[in-house]
């Protein structure tokens, strides 16, 4: 059976590892990347309280990393083939851009559900995801079928 702390300790140093690596020039900056990642993302799963996490960051001499970019880290962690495409089809340094951007293609692009009153009629309306602002998607206009009333009033045609 593993020891719970040899296992921590082996993470922290992954981590710190893969930290300073990241310092050291574009190629060291993406091979470090991932070395973190990873080990943030094991230390995060077996320590899913925040308090038992940060406690874990301190001791690991990983406070220096902000909140936000950990938590990207952490994203990256479990998009690992994405990540690698990201940076090796950008120049971007950034962590959270990386996360942003490969959270954003890990969506699912399927079309999604949505139950919503109709003049005190359920529908379901099945419609495609739209990956552009609300305020750019095109406008959605419910016509009742031909005879269906609206308000107490029969429609025509």
């Amino acid at each position: 059976m593993t020891n719970p702390a040899k296992t921590m300790n082996t993470l922290a140093r992954a981590a710190k590892r893969g930290y300073e690596r990241t310092k050291k020039g574009r190629t060291e900056f993406t091979a470090g990347t991932f070395e973190l990642a990873a080990a943030l993302r094991k230390a995060r799963k077996k320590l899913p309280s925040d308090q038992a996490f940060h406690a874990w960051i301190g001791k690991a001499s990983l406070a220096s990393i902000s909140k936000d970019d950990r938590a990207a880290l952490i994203v990256i962690g479990g998009n690992v083939k994405a990540a690698r495409k990201y940076f090796r089809e950008s120049d971007s340094w950034s962590w959270r851009l990386c996360a942003q951007s490969v959270s954003q293609a890990a969506k699912p692009a399927a079309s999604q559900v949505l139950n919503m009153k109709v003049k005190y009629d359920e529908r379901t309306i099945i419609a495609p995801v739209y990956r552009q602002k609300v305020e750019e998607a095109p406008s959605v206009v419910i016509r009742p079928n031909y005879g269906a009333t609206v308000g107490g009033r029969a429609t025509s045609g």
